[in-house]
């Protein structure tokens, strides 16, 4: 994702509308696959003007959720399987149970969703991810929690990476300018790996701290319009 997806879309991107630079929003995964971007290909630091990462997900050193529980021994592959019982669960049986595994996950927020809301939000999250980003993501907690390649091995290592041990992201190579939007109840995102991400990334100039919130809330929080869309326009614009 970080190697080719990301830069063809934001190739793509700039060059429909003919411009040499853009700004990055970018939630959870989607701000570490742009922290790697940067890492390995540094000619992209000068393609992007500012990162504003949502919930950033740079190390896994300390989780406090059932996520690593959940996935550490099991990966459903079906994920139409996994929508359509969490969708019944939620609608017929409770809103209230279903809430719970929600935050769970993610950390507590009662205020994160609109009752009504939650049928329809997990008939579109989560979406289909694969064995191996889900494995890469289990390496990276058993292994001091810090982002790495994916290790396939040593005899396919010594092809890929020219080593038997896999060689770090070179974290020094990031120059854009970051601003963080953290919640205070997010259990992945959580205070202690931001500060871990703090001292990997020097050039965090803002961090904006969002009471109560948990991971999922910048992308489904019932008041994210009067708030945290706001911030990102005024941040922009600044």
């Amino acid at each position: 994702m970080a190697k080719y997806d990301l830069p063809a879309m934001l190739d793509y991107v700039m060059k429909l509308n003919n411009i040499d630079k853009i700004d990055y929003i970018g939630h959870s995964q989607g701000t570490i696959i742009l922290f790697i971007l940067l890492s390995i290909k540094p000619e992209w630091n000068d393609k992007i003007i500012k990162h504003y990462a949502l919930a950033p997900v740079a190390t896994l050193r300390s989780l406090n959720s059932i996520f690593v529980t959940i996935f550490k021994h099991e990966f459903l592959k079906n994920i139409y399987i996994v929508d359509s019982v969490l969708t019944l669960f939620c609608k017929f049986i409770s809103h209230r149970l279903c809430s719970f595994s929600i935050n769970a996950v993610c950390g507590d927020d009662d205020k994160c969703f609109k009752k009504s809301d939650i049928s329809y939000i997990l008939k579109h999250s989560p979406a289909g991810t694969s064995f191996k980003n889900m494995k890469h993501y289990l390496q990276v907690y058993e292994n001091n929690g810090i982002f790495q390649p994916f290790d396939n091995g040593c005899a396919k290592n010594k092809i890929i990476y020219n080593s038997c041990k896999i060689p770090p992201y070179n974290y020094s190579n990031i120059k854009v300018k970051t601003v963080v939007y953290v919640g205070t109840h997010d259990d992945i995102a959580n205070p202690e790996n931001i500060e871990i991400l703090e001292g990997i990334l020097p050039n965090i100039i803002k961090t904006r701290v969002y009471q109560n919130w948990n991971h999922i809330h910048f992308n489904w929080g019932a008041d994210c319009n009067l708030t945290l869309h706001k911030n990102i326009i005024s941040d922009i614009e600044n």
